[in-house]
């Protein structure tokens, strides 16, 4: 599992990636974590980002919407950093708003950017759109309150190459975020792909 703080998202940046950083040590090997920054606390970000790499599991950066496009000049340390270290990016998107992360994803090809929350409320035309001008721009299905056929839409329209899966536990019934994807009519392959392989190669996980 890769695991990211609701304290650090509601601000509380260092305590919450301190609270990551003790999973990662206690339990090593079963959890990777993302390093949560935020625009809002600009002159904390290169130093969180430093701080928290140098412990081992953490792989990735979760950035969110605080108002501030993600193209913004305030967000370049987190691209330039996540370049530096092959590190994906998982951001918070909703009801089709990307803030401009799409773009960045196409400016910055090397990096995989992960759209949070892909299809929530209904409005999915916007995500496959992006995924398929940008091909290092990948769809997770955590929430995603979908319309029956949403996960069969993602593979026709995306691929099942392009989506990874997500749970928003505790948030939401992790057998339910599960059962989606395994009761989804696409092949077994398809559903390994999206529930576990595809993870593992954003992350180097063998």
């Amino acid at each position: 599992s890769v695991i990211s703080s609701l304290l650090a998202l509601q601000g509380d940046i260092r305590r919450g990636n301190d609270e990551i950083a003790a999973v990662l040590k206690a339990h090593p090997g079963r959890f990777l974590g993302y390093v949560h920054v935020s625009p809002n606390y600009p002159d904390t970000i290169l130093s969180e980002l430093k701080r928290c790499f140098a412990i081992k599991g953490f792989k990735g950066i979760k950035v969110y919407q605080t108002g501030t496009p993600f193209d913004d000049p305030l967000f370049k340390p987190v691209w330039k950093f996540a370049e530096q270290h092959g590190a994906p990016v998982l951001a918070h998107t909703w009801a089709g708003h990307l803030t401009a992360f799409d773009k960045v994803a196409k400016a910055h090809p090397d990096i995989p950017f992960i759209t949070a929350h892909a299809g929530s409320d209904g409005n999915y035309k916007p995500y496959i759109e992006a995924a398929r001008r940008t091909r290092n721009l990948y769809l997770d299905l955590t929430y995603s309150r979908d319309h029956t056929g949403l996960i069969e839409h993602f593979v026709k329209t995306v691929g099942a190459d392009r989506l990874v899966w997500g749970s928003d536990e505790p948030l939401f019934s992790m057998a339910q975020q599960v059962g989606k994807t395994l009761f989804a009519r696409i092949s077994d392959s398809d559903k390994k792909k999206i529930l576990s392989d595809n993870g593992a190669r954003l992350f180097g996980v063998k």
